[in-house]
């Protein structure tokens, strides 16, 4: 009998431990998905607000707009799960486009559950890029952190990142350009340098082959002179 009873007292035991694990797994993964779709609508929200502050998302799509709900977007983490990857479409009256958003979480609990939950819950936005028509027709990625100038007539101004670069490029154009004159004006200067220093040289070599010329002339009449005088002597003392 005793034999009997124990597995009637230890199979309760094990269901209420079976149904208490399958009750946590569920409780984890539904505040797991509440997590997620909060960090999702957060960091939406904030996109929202930069689409709305810069005017070329509106400018594109068509006012009035508006964003797909949070089944239709799409959400992913990297960096242990402190860089959230958002991306969902803004639709309105003409098109509609995609918003890829990133956000970097503020230091605090390690898990988005408890962060969320529990601590600040607060996403700053890092970076902000809508889809654009590019060349050929193919979308093409904007950055749309930044202010950009104003729209009009349906289509988008240039973005600031690319007016940044161009103006960058048209700096370092105008000073390789001023490096290179530069360096040509140091070129025609050690040019005339040297042309300068050879004219001396060639004209000093002149005066001294001159002068050298000269004394070998004298000294040459000199000798004929003596000799001429010596030996007319010498004929004359022996004449006499």
């Amino acid at each position: 009998m005793a034999s009997a009873s124990q597995p009637q007292r230890v199979l309760p035991l094990l269901k209420s431990a079976a149904k208490g694990l399958v009750g946590s797994i569920a409780l984890y993964f539904v505040a797991d998905m509440a997590s997620d779709i909060y960090t999702f609508c957060h960091v939406r929200r904030k996109a929202l607000e930069r689409v709305s502050t810069t005017g070329d998302v509106a400018a594109l799509v068509g006012a009035p707009y508006s964003a797909a709900p949070w089944y239709d977007g799409t959400l992913g983490f990297s960096h242990g799960d402190s860089v959230a990857h958002c991306t969902f479409q803004v639709a309105g009256s003409t098109r509609t486009t995609d918003v890829v958003a990133r956000a970097r979480r503020r230091p605090g609990m390690r898990s988005n559950i408890l962060y969320n939950a529990l601590g600040e819950g607060a996403w700053d936005l890092v970076s902000c890029r809508a889809m654009f028509p590019g060349e050929g027709g193919i979308a093409a990625p904007r950055d749309i952190m930044d202010p950009q100038p104003a729209a009009a007539a349906g289509k988008a101004g240039d973005c600031v990142p690319c007016e940044k670069q161009r103006r960058e490029g048209q700096q370092q154009q105008a000073a390789a350009s001023q490096g290179g004159q530069q360096q040509q004006q140091q070129q025609q200067q050690q040019q005339q340098q040297q042309q300068q220093q050879q004219a001396a040289g060639s004209w000093r070599r002149w005066l001294w082959w001159g002068a050298g010329g000269g004394s070998s002339k004298g000294g040459s009449a000199e000798v004929t002179e003596s000799g001429s005088g010596s030996a007319s002597g010498g004929g004359a003392s022996v004449r006499s």
